[in-house]
C-alpha cells in the first residue's frame, strides 16, 4: 500500500506524480487554510484522471482519529474500482 501524508503547505500534485504503483492514497493532513484545502481537495479527482489507468489515486481527508484514517487509506487502497476520491475522516 502506498500511503503519502501531505503537510499544509506540500504540493499536492507534486506528490501524486511523483508516486509509483498501482494505488495512492493521499492522506491530506489538517491544518491548511480553507481555500488551501479546498484546492487540494479538488486537485484529487484531475490528478486521478492524469494518472490512470496505470496509478489509482484517492485521498482521505484526515481529521479524526490515527486508527480510523489508517483504516480509510486501508479501505481506498483495496477497492480496486474507486480512483479519484476524497473521503473526510472526522473526530
Amino acid at each position: 500500500m502506498s500511503v503519502v501524508h501531505a503537510a499544509p503547505g506540500d504540493d499536492i500534485a507534486r506528490i501524486v506524480r511523483a508516486a509509483s504503483g498501482e494505488s495512492l492514497v493521499v492522506v491530506i493532513e489538517p491544518g491548511r487554510d480553507p481555500l488551501s484545502a479546498a484546492s487540494v481537495e479538488a486537485s484529487i479527482a484531475p490528478l486521478a484522471v492524469e494518472r490512470a489507468p496505470g496509478m489509482r489515486v484517492n485521498a482521505v481527508v484526515g481529521d479524526g482519529a490515527v486508527a480510523d484514517v489508517a483504516a480509510m487509506a486501508g479501505f481506498l487502497d483495496t477497492a480496486a474500482s474507486t480512483t479519484g476520491q476524497v473521503v473526510r475522516v472526522d473526530g
